[in-house]
């Protein structure tokens, strides 16, 4: 925690016993002290900019190093307690996933190629993707898909196997023992929950990397009871649920599960869309606020 300390003074931080700790925002120009870093729930905010991001986000926004470096050098940071759910991941312990054998989503060749072109025509940036951790499995069940990982404060926790050579089924689940958690007891883009007060809840990863950073995917529209009380407990304020056409009635359901904890809105797809990585989304067809 010390290193933190010592590159946040940089800032002119001042410490407060709140865990609250204002310092001045390096990306305005006004050198007045409207930003705010907490270490304990790792966010730092801007109430004057609206700027938002995890300390991992924003020494890789001010240093210009890369992500997944920047995670690196934060290194563990707690997870806010949430009342009664049990954490998914001690930040504390080494990942014991065990992951399938993988390639660089820039290696140079077929896969590789093919691999890049659907996540192009999907109109990803492949280095956003490189630095989150994406890669090419080449072996076995995993052969020809896109390996994506699922992170809690950088370390590895869970990950999904995504077909781009147009293979049944769509995506692939580890085996429970080579993770040690189901899909249901957590989020894709989790640490989301923690870095803004506004987020958007959708379905599918592919949808979650298209909305952007404060977007969490749940792998399917029923809910878990632990998926629940992760977004009841986050700092989220304001709820956008996009469900995937004909999925309407589904992410009501979902709605009223948060309808007294924070203001909650649902998108509709605009026509001849099947979900959010097609074209995006438009009106809001349901707010608690009305």
């Amino acid at each position: 925690m010390q290193h933190l300390k010592d590159y946040f003074s940089q800032f002119r931080i001042r410490f407060s016993d709140s865990g609250y700790h204002r310092m001045i925002n390096p990306f305005d120009t006004s050198r007045h002290y409207n930003m705010v870093v907490n270490f304990s729930q790792n966010f730092t905010y801007d109430w004057k900019t609206g700027y938002s991001k995890s300390i991992a986000g924003f020494v890789a926004d001010h240093s210009g190093m890369a992500y997944q470096d920047a995670v690196d050098f934060v290194g563990l940071l707690d997870i806010p307690t949430l009342s009664g759910v049990k954490p998914v991941f001690n930040p504390e312990s080494s990942s014991d996933v065990v992951m399938p054998l993988t390639t660089s989503l820039f290696e140079n060749s077929v896969l590789g190629e093919r691999a890049r072109n659907y996540l192009i025509e999907r109109k990803f940036d492949l280095n956003v993707l490189d630095d989150k951790g994406w890669t090419v499995g080449v072996e076995g069940k995993w052969l020809g898909r896109i390996i994506i990982p699922f992170k809690i404060k950088g370390k590895l926790v869970y990950y999904i196997g995504r077909t781009f050579l147009g293979e049944d089924p769509k995506y692939l689940n580890p085996i429970s023992t080579d993770v040690g958690v189901g899909k249901s007891e957590l989020l894709y883009n989790q640490d989301a929950l923690y870095t803004d007060t506004k987020g958007y809840l959708v379905e599918g990863v592919m949808d979650a990397e298209t909305v952007g950073d404060n977007c969490v995917a749940s792998l399917g529209w029923k809910l878990s009871n632990q998926q629940i009380s992760l977004i009841s407990n986050s700092r989220w304020k304001e709820l956008h649920i996009i469900p995937d056409r004909g999925f309407e009635n589904q992410a009501l359901a979902t709605a009223l599960f948060f309808t007294g904890k924070m203001d909650v809105y649902i998108h509709s797809l605009p026509a001849g869309s099947k979900d959010v990585n097609d074209c995006g989304f438009e009106n809001v067809i349901f707010n608690n606020k009305i």
